[in-house]
């Protein structure tokens, strides 16, 4: 039968036909996928360039500055951002106004730079963050801080079903430089000539601090250096601590405080509470263990603490262990020496510091040498 080898024939022809355009076929799926790849190689190109364009990202972080603004009834603004090999922010001109339009925080130049952003698993690991030239408005009234407004808004509608915070942040290295602190309460009066706690405006401040880390259970640091001098003229030349915060209160270890005649050297300092809202009322609730190594103390820096001191300009040699509340101090094996010779040592109980100059101390003295020159 000769219909048999002319049907092999036919579909011999048909599978070599069918071979050869298929790869016709393949060589122009290959071209075309080789197109579409480098167009989209092109497109990611222009595409990173065009992100990592400040004017881009500019534009882009206005946009969200402008959404936050419209959300929080205030201002909220940036005038430069730059993001650099996706490691590194750059912020200029940084402004939030609170809901009264006073300036809440604004800075000039805002600089971080981290190794690890996981937000969803709440873990961030930044290796620095500077902040220059910037200012900090913090006022209350009426048992109201204006930047509560922030908190509430990013508040969950119901925290008691919210989970318990696994963050874990850590910063190695931050920096502020020339930065100025207001603090204003405007249910309470201003005190003058002295350190008011609700009224403080603190200008030129610089500090660095290292090895920053946030837990659910505590917050640590290292302050290597931190100054600034506020409104009422004290001024601090330098702090130096290694700082602890939990709930059960502060812990600083190797702290030394400079001012402008006084050195105050702490080998350990904790101020104890049963939690933290007892910090409130410093003076009552928080229990003092402190070890105080040989420092010096000016009567003249001490004024702005007790007014009653102004005009005295003593300088003290003070060493021991300090207990109790703020005011009910104990000074155990507690040694004070004024002058060449004037020296005292033993324990005393003082009473609250605001009256320390018009009411009793009871002591119980070890060691007491007296050199009228030095009293003169």
């Amino acid at each position: 039968d000769d219909s048999i080898p002319k049907i092999i024939m036919f579909s011999s022809a048909n599978i070599e036909y069918f071979c050869f355009d298929m790869s016709k076929v393949l060589k122009i799926v290959g071209r075309s996928l080789g197109i579409v790849l480098e167009c989209l190689l092109a497109f990611l190109i222009v595409f990173l360039f065009v992100v990592r364009s400040s004017f881009v990202q500019t534009y882009i972080a206005n946009q969200i500055t402008q959404y936050l603004s419209s959300e929080l009834k205030t201002t909220v603004k940036v005038d430069k951002v730059d993001v650099i090999f996706f490691d590194r922010l750059a912020i200029d001109g940084l402004l939030i106004k609170d809901q009264t339009k006073d300036t809440l925080v604004s800075m000039n130049t805002i600089k971080v730079k981290w190794n690890t952003l996981d937000v969803i698993n709440q873990k961030i690991n930044l290796e620095s963050i500077s902040l220059n030239d910037g200012f900090i408005n913090i006022t209350k009234k009426d048992g109201v801080f204006n930047f509560d407004f922030i908190q509430e808004y990013f508040k969950s509608d119901d925290d008691s079903k919210k989970e318990p915070s696994k963050l874990d942040f850590s910063l190695s290295d931050l920096s502020l430089n020339n930065i100025k602190f207001y603090y204003n309460d405007s249910n309470k009066e201003k005190e003058l000539k002295q350190l008011d706690f609700y009224h403080l405006l603190f200008d030129e401040i610089s500090a660095n601090i290292k090895n920053i880390k946030v837990n659910p259970d505590q917050f640590s640091c290292s302050l290597q250096y931190f100054t600034a001098k506020d409104q009422s003229g004290f001024k601090i030349n330098k702090v130096k601590s290694d700082f602890f915060l939990s709930e059960r209160g502060i812990q600083l270890k190797n702290t030394c405080i400079k001012t402008k005649e006084s050195k105050v050297v702490f080998a350990k300092a904790d101020f104890n509470v049963n939690n933290l809202s007892e910090l409130s009322d410093f003076e009552h609730q928080v229990k003092l263990d402190v070890q105080l190594s040989s420092s010096q103390v000016s009567f003249n820096d001490l004024s702005y603490f007790v007014p009653d001191l102004r005009g005295m300009n003593e300088i003290v040699t003070l060493e021991g262990l300090v207990k109790n509340t703020v005011n009910q101090m104990n000074l155990d094996d507690f040694s004070i020496s004024i002058g060449k010779k004037t020296s005292i040592k033993g324990s005393f109980k003082l009473p609250e510091l605001k009256n320390i100059t018009k009411s009793n101390i009871t002591q119980d003295i070890d060691y007491l040498f007296l050199d009228f020159d030095d009293l003169a």
